[in-house]
């Protein structure tokens, strides 16, 4: 007898017996070999009876378990039959091969009918899933190994299918694999997402832009109904919005909602910029509003940190709009009238003495203005270096000679010993570096639009000064921000800061002619954007020296300037009656300049109140825009990357040619003009 057979067929007890009764046999044949005989066979009877109930118990236990295991099979399939989630079985083609009844509901128009597909006829058996999902994507599901999973619509229900790579055991289509899809109904859960997404707060800080000159504006006996006019119709706005709106300043409010009154508020673009203008109850100047909403954040404080940057930008592109931050984007609405001029001084005295104190602090001041300078850069950048100057400090001007129309007044600006000295290069300037330096940035704020980002990454004092309307893109953490988009220039900011900087400032005759030359090429000599300030910075110039004569001269315009300025004229086609562009079919050597004079030279057609010129330079199509008022083409532009002001504006387009530039901005201008109506 074997171990193998022992174990197999005769249990563990019996052996125990069945050994001591052999060991008694062999005992007694020593005594009586013939009873030993009858033991011994004793003994095979019993070995045989015990292997025989063992086979017999054995046998019985692998019928149980083949039932037990059927029983299981026939579970499971009645399980996967009536999941209470869709289950489809594709080939590798995506053919449909097999699916449970809930799978048939996802295509029933009659979700409460059990089986949906008699309605269909079993058509949907043997077809391509992609017929009723083409937008299932079943490569990505096998390319992720089975783990994809994805949200996808039918009808107006939700799904989450997460699918499985299955190995055939079968002979289906002589396939190794197959593709299980299990279909969740998250239709309720994303309907709770949205309701939880709508009742996210929403805060919008709210200014009146122009409290003080209304007011001033305003005989006494009409004040307290201007006052409560503006108070009534921001709590009716508020009422609309079931918002709380707060007073906590007397021209500023805070007014907190619901998401889910948002969208409302962008469909009619804020209608509440135009009511606030249409406001006449004895004011003499239409009242208008900024507004900084903000949404998304994280928290409440986050929310009303982005409601204030908005404010912020709103405030700094003129006002009268309304400014949406996001957390990761920014939309404008309005910012169509023109901005406020200021009246009063005390801001440019602040801003004056911050200047110097920081020139004071500093080792060297470097001067940079943006990419291809015109006048008004330029103008500016003198000014500050004059600053410097004043102020005892060595004062440098990153200069490039981008410009050609520039090259006669730089000449006269060499001749003099000390310009000469401060109109450095890029290489020079990163020379002069050091943890001391003072980085002054005039006439831009868009960190892609400087001379030099190099320049600018390695400076950590920075100074901005610019008239140009606030936007999303702005330097980093300057430590002084001196933007008015209500300016007529840049060179009127820093004519107005050098009058505060020191008591009896001297100025050359060559510095006050520059910064008169920006605030005359930007105004188009004092017809745009022109307030009293302007006059009055103007004034002063003419004071401290600045000639006219060399102004005239420099604006002087070549033959070939007024012929292509002809052909600017020639070539308009005129938009919405009143909108003119003009293309230039051939590549300009001048071409900055040539697209800003035929602009201009457009504006002089009768019934056109807004110009654009569209001109190939070496680095891209130009487009240079200008505006009466009543068009803002800064609005236009920025839609391609631009900006400016209301009345003047550019922008630079890289990769197409002047015909494809043509078709974006009249999408852009199509765009104003629906946002208008």
């Amino acid at each position: 007898m074997s171990n193998k057979f022992a174990k197999g067929f005769i249990s563990y007890n019996a052996r125990i017996y069945l050994l001591i009764i052999f060991i008694l046999i062999v005992l007694l044949s020593y005594y009586n070999w013939r009873m030993s005989i009858m033991g011994a066979i004793i003994l095979l009877s019993l070995i045989y009876y015990n292997w025989e109930t063992n086979r017999r118990r054995r046998i019985e236990w692998e019928n149980y378990v083949e039932r037990l295991i059927k029983t299981a099979d026939t579970a499971s399939l009645n399980a996967v039959i009536n999941l209470p989630i869709g289950m489809v079985i594709l080939d590798m083609s995506g053919i449909i091969r097999w699916y449970n009844p809930y799978f048939s509901k996802i295509f029933s128009n009659d979700e409460s009918e059990a089986d949906s597909l008699k309605a269909k006829g079993d058509d949907i058996l043997d077809q391509d899933i992609k017929q009723f999902l083409p937008n299932l994507n079943i490569d990505m599901i096998l390319k992720e190994q089975g783990q994809e999973s994805a949200e996808v619509g039918v009808g107006k229900r939700v799904y989450k299918v997460i699918g499985r790579v299955l190995k055939n055991r079968g002979r289906l289509q002589d396939s190794r694999y197959l593709i299980a899809l299990y279909w969740q109904d998250i239709t309720s859960l994303k309907e709770l997402q949205r309701e939880y997404a709508l009742e996210r707060d929403v805060i919008a800080y709210i200014q009146v832009d122009n409290y003080e000159e209304v007011m001033q504006s305003t005989e006494d006996a009409s004040k307290p109904l201007v006052a409560a006019e503006i108070e009534r119709n921001l709590r009716e706005w508020a009422q609309q919005l079931k918002g709380l709106l707060t007073k906590f300043a007397e021209d500023k409010y805070i007014l907190m909602f619901k998401k889910r009154y948002f969208e409302a508020l962008t469909k009619e673009k804020f209608g509440i910029l135009d009511r606030f203008r249409e406001i006449r109850v004895g004011n003499g100047i239409p009242i208008t509003l900024s507004i900084g909403v903000g949404l998304e954040g994280q928290t409440i404080s986050e929310t009303a940190v982005f409601a204030h940057r908005a404010l912020d930008l709103a405030l700094g592109r003129g006002g009268d709009q309304a400014a949406v931050k996001m957390r990761d984007r920014v939309s404008f609405y309005g910012g169509k009238s023109k901005a406020v001029e200021k009246r009063t001084k005390v801001k440019a005295r602040v801003i004056a003495h911050a200047l110097r104190e920081l020139i004071e602090g500093a080792d060297n001041i470097l001067v940079m203005a943006h990419d291809v300078p015109d006048m008004d850069a330029l103008g500016a950048a003198v000014g500050m270096i004059k600053a410097g100057k004043v102020v005892g400090k060595e004062a440098y001007f990153l200069y490039q000679d981008t410009n050609p129309s520039l090259h006669e007044f730089v000449d006269l600006l060499r001749q003099d010993r000390e310009y000469e000295e401060a109109m450095i290069s890029e290489e020079r300037a990163l020379k002069i570096i050091n943890p001391g330096t003072l980085l002054i940035i005039v006439d831009t704020h868009k960190p892609s639009f400087v001379a030099s980002r190099e320049v600018l990454s390695k400076v950590d004092k920075i100074v901005v000064i610019d008239h140009h309307r606030r936007s999303e893109e702005f330097i980093e953490n300057p430590l002084l921000v001196y933007l008015e988009p209500y300016a007529s220039s840049t060179c009127e900011l820093v004519t107005e800061a050098l009058q505060y900087l020191d008591d009896d400032i001297k100025m050359k005759e060559i510095e006050a002619t520059a910064l008169l030359a920006g605030i005359i090429m930007d105004t188009q000599n004092f017809s745009f954007k022109t307030g009293v300030r302007t006059f009055e910075a103007a004034s002063f110039l003419r004071r401290a020296g600045a000639d006219p004569t060399i102004i005239h001269q420099l604006f002087q315009e070549d033959i070939e300037s007024i012929i292509n300025r002809a052909e600017a004229i020639r070539n308009a086609k005129i938009l919405y009656n009143s909108i003119a562009v003009s293309i230039f079919p051939k590549k300009m050597k001048n071409c900055y300049l040539i697209a800003a004079q035929g602009a201009n030279a457009l504006l002089n057609v009768k019934n056109v109140t807004a110009s654009f010129v569209i001109c190939e330079a070496d680095r891209g199509v130009v487009i240079s825009g200008r505006s009466l008022g009543k068009i803002n083409v800064q609005v236009i532009l920025e839609k391609l990357g631009g900006g400016g002001h209301l009345t003047v504006a550019g922008a630079q387009l890289n990769g197409i040619g002047p015909e494809e530039a043509f078709e974006e901005l009249k999408k852009a201008i199509e765009e104003y003009m629906e946002e208008g109506e």
